[in-house]
């Protein structure tokens, strides 16, 4: 019973880092991704999509290999307000392509 309440409302959580007024984070940290989305799970088609994307991002160097997650900074940084949003440096980001190895074919 708990848990699907607390199912049912995992968007309001991001009360807890966000400020919709000023669409900024009001704390430092980390956020769970449930609340920036408002849901745990997603369609396997698109997760699947989802995945070849972040794949193609690591391969052409714009995403670490070790930090998937950050596919959602290159999207963020898409809109005009957020084009200064990386949270890496250009010099970790040098480091990173130097370290990254793609085949093509390979997930």
């Amino acid at each position: 019973m708990i848990l699907a309440v607390f199912e049912r409302h995992l968007d309001e959580l991001a009360e807890g880092w966000f400020d919709a007024a000023s669409s900024e984070a009001h704390r430092g940290g980390t956020a769970p991704l449930e609340t920036v989305f408002g849901v745990r799970e997603v369609l396997v088609e698109t997760a699947a999509a989802i995945r070849v994307a972040i794949d193609r991002l690591v391969c052409e160097g714009s995403v670490p290999e070790n930090a998937p997650w950050r596919a959602l900074e290159v999207l963020a940084a898409r809109e005009p307000q957020y084009s200064s949003c990386r949270a890496w440096s250009s010099d970790v980001q040098r480091r990173d392509r130097a370290e990254l190895t793609c085949r093509v074919g390979e997930p």
